[in-house]
This record gives structure tokens, sequence and C-alpha cells, in this order.
């Protein structure tokens, strides 16, 4: 294996498509339950707007999930990356829907009052 710029280059691509995934879950789960609890923590929201906030998060989230997997079947080649970049991103939406919904069927901000 030659170790170009542009092989580089296409292995820091098809790394990052890989963990694009996990990356959208993880900012969608800080985002839920990192800024949801310093929110009912101060005071500045309420149940409702939480669990509207929640919904928008989980949508743009699972909205990101999609574009991305349309990019990494598109872009991936059919080699290692690509069913794994796939799998990952599986697994996250599978997780950004978990989060989304118990943050939307559990209280919100009970357990801090």
């Amino acid at each position: 294996m030659s170790d170009t710029p542009r092989s580089r280059e296409r292995f820091l691509l098809r790394t990052g498509l890989c963990l694009s995934g996990p990356l959208v879950w993880a900012l969608h789960f800080g985002a839920v339950y990192g800024v949801g609890h310093v929110g009912c923590a101060t005071s500045l929201v309420g149940g409702q707007a939480m669990r509207a906030a929640v919904v928008i998060a989980t949508l743009a989230a699972l909205l990101g999930a999609a574009v991305l997997f349309g990019i990494c079947r598109r872009v991936q080649e059919r080699t290692f990356f690509r069913p794994v970049s796939l799998w990952l991103l599986g697994l996250s939406a599978y997780g950004i829907c978990a989060t989304g919904l118990a943050a939307i069927f559990l209280p919100a901000c009970a357990p801090l009052r």
C-alpha cells in the first residue's frame, strides 16, 4: 500500500464517515440531557418546552443521520468501511430514538425539583 497524501486523505474521509453516526448520537445525547438538565436546574424552561425541545432535537438528529446514511452509501466504496459506516449509523439512529423517547415519556425536570 502506498502512503501518498491522496491515500491518507481517503483514509481520513472514510474514517470520518464511519464515526459520523456515533458523533451525531453523542451530540444529540449531550443536547437532550446536558442542556436539558441545566435548563431544568436553572428553571429556565418548563416541562412542555423541554418536551418540545427534545422532539425538535431528536428529529434534527435523525435527519442528520439520514443525510449521512445517503452520503455514506454514495461516497463509500464497497470496502470494509461502507458496511461499518452504515451499521454504525443504524445503531446511532436507534440510540437517538431511544434517547428521545425516554426524554419524552419520562417526566421532564421532576427529579431536579
